[in-house]
């Protein structure tokens, strides 16, 4: 009897330790949505690229896996959808958002039908350098360059800047990061950040901005993982400065380059 029962109990054990002790409900939802895969670049380091999904508008890409003592049903809230990968619809393979986590912050990506596949928890990019709380089921990858690839110094110089600057971390790139780029003297420049929109900035809104150095600003955009695609660089006269310049084309090529490198 013992050697009869001992696999069936051995499977349990294994199942409880990879997907926690309380069944999670995987049933798909009446209109569920469909994630398709796609890359994602380190706005950081190009080299640096990792496979991605959309839900509601956000990126979201690998970030962890299930700590030791896996992750329970309580830990989950309700199914979303389903994957298609490289064209093939794979109804099996689904997401999750987790429980607690009204702004769905993270999602939990589960093969249903399988013994020992283990979840993997994504995050979204724009969580980058905010303060959020991190499950505790969750152990971040220790590859993950994206969200490990600031130094000591930056990191410090984020504190500083989050502190100077909390709306240029609350923006949203539903449309765009609008960067206002102006001269100070030759080859000084200061700079604006403000969400993209489908109408152009007043005056009023463009001078009101607090001025960032290029470097300061390049920081903040790569520690909220804003893809540089998604850059609008626009040249501006703002009456901080007392320097006289004309925005003309060689302006403006001069300014775009300032943020491609």
């Amino acid at each position: 009897m013992i050697k009869r029962f001992a696999f069936p109990l051995l499977l349990a054990v294994v199942l409880c330790l990879v997907t926690g002790c309380k069944r999670i409900d995987d049933s798909l939802p009446e209109n569920p949505a469909v994630f398709y895969n796609e890359t994602y670049i380190n706005p950081a380091d190009r080299n640096d690229t990792y496979y991605a999904v959309r839900y509601q508008d956000r990126i979201y890409i690998p970030y962890g896996k299930p700590a030791k003592g896996g992750v329970d049903g309580e830990d989950v809230g309700s199914c979303l959808g389903y994957q298609v990968q490289d064209g093939a619809e794979d109804q099996n393979m689904r997401f999750f958002t987790l429980a607690g986590d009204e702004d769905t912050d993270f999602m939990m990506r589960k093969y249903i039908g399988g013994i020992m596949e283990q979840p993997v928890f994504f995050r979204a990019v724009d969580t980058k350098g905010k303060d959020i709380t991190v499950p505790a089921y969750i152990e971040p990858n220790e590859d993950g360059l994206f969200w490990n690839d600031l130094s000591a110094a930056d990191q410090a110089r984020l504190d500083e800047l989050k502190a100077q600057y909390p709306q240029y971390f609350a923006l949203s790139d539903f449309k765009g990061i609008e960067i206002y780029v102006w001269a100070m003297a030759p080859e000084s420049y200061e700079c604006g950040l403000m969400s993209g929109t489908n109408r152009s900035k007043t005056d009023l809104e463009i001078r009101s901005l607090k001025p960032l150095t290029i470097e300061d600003a390049k920081l903040i955009l790569n520690s909220l993982g804003i893809p540089k695609e998604e850059w609008i660089v626009i040249p501006v006269v703002q009456p901080h400065s007392s320097y006289l310049y004309e925005i003309d084309e060689a302006f403006r090529e001069k300014v775009q380059k300032l943020f491609e490198d």
